[in-house]
């Protein structure tokens, strides 16, 4: 298993991944626009599974939805790794779109 930590911010994010003893293996500035987020998850397909923790920012669910694909749990690493995070509800799409409805 392997524990990443992602934080968010407008235009960039700055990863942090640990191994299950928290050793850092990785850590990377990417921009966040969709291209950037597919390449850099791409170039990471070696490294599984892996649980994430998003910062809570305002761009959360875009960022969400772009990586949901590489990531095994959209779960800061060590907090992962220790089971001190706990998992967040992510509403489903729908409830997302009633949402901003309102």
């Amino acid at each position: 298993m392997y524990y990443m930590e992602i934080d968010l911010h407008k235009k960039y994010f700055v990863s942090t991944i640990m191994d299950k003893e928290g050793k850092v293996l990785k850590r990377s500035r990417v921009s966040t626009d969709r291209e950037s987020i597919k390449h850099y998850f791409g170039l990471l397909k070696n490294i599984r599974p892996v649980k994430a923790v998003i910062e809570a920012t305002f761009n959360w669910v875009y960022f969400y939805d772009e990586i949901s694909p590489f990531v095994d749990e959209a779960i800061l690493a060590h907090l992962p790794r220790s089971g001190l995070i706990p998992k967040a509800y992510t509403p489903s799409f729908e409830t997302r779109d009633l949402r901003l409805c309102v």
